[in-house]
């Protein structure tokens, strides 16, 4: 009997830091740069309704490799259209050549940034990924 509960304890624990590890392994599902026409950014803050947009298969690469490269899975999910409880962001509208379109969100909590996918997940990016893409919107 002693001999079940170890190895039922075993059995659990290999499974429980399985899924903690697999988690932070899920990539986000970004669009190839050579599927685009173009990326259209956005303020959330602004009402003069400011949009740049970026052409070019470089800018794409630059902008999809940045992310995709220093972005970590979180446990927090995405159950809305937009981030909530966030005073700013980033919309991201990545336009396909085949006329589709998909979204994604970067913000900043005290000290950390994410990028959001609507009702896919939510990722940590690095300072830097985020203010490379920030920069873009800012100067503007």
């Amino acid at each position: 009997m002693n001999r079940i509960r170890i190895f039922s304890f075993l059995v659990m624990t290999l499974l429980l830091s399985l899924n903690f590890v697999g988690c932070s392994k899920v990539q986000i599902v970004l669009p190839n740069e050579a599927n685009l026409e173009s990326i259209v950014l956005s303020k959330s803050t602004d009402k003069n309704n400011t949009l740049i947009t970026i052409n070019g298969n470089k800018e794409f690469k630059n902008i999809i490799h940045s992310i995709k490269s220093n972005s970590k899975k979180t446990n927090k999910e995405s159950i809305n259209d937009i981030p909530t409880n966030v005073d700013y962001y980033i919309k991201l509208e990545f336009l396909h050549a085949k006329g589709e379109s998909s979204v994604a969100y970067l913000y900043k909590t005290k000290d950390k940034c994410y990028i959001e996918q609507p009702y896919s997940g939510i990722w940590e990016i690095t300072q830097e990924s985020y203010d490379n893409i920030d920069i873009l919107i800012k100067d503007k």
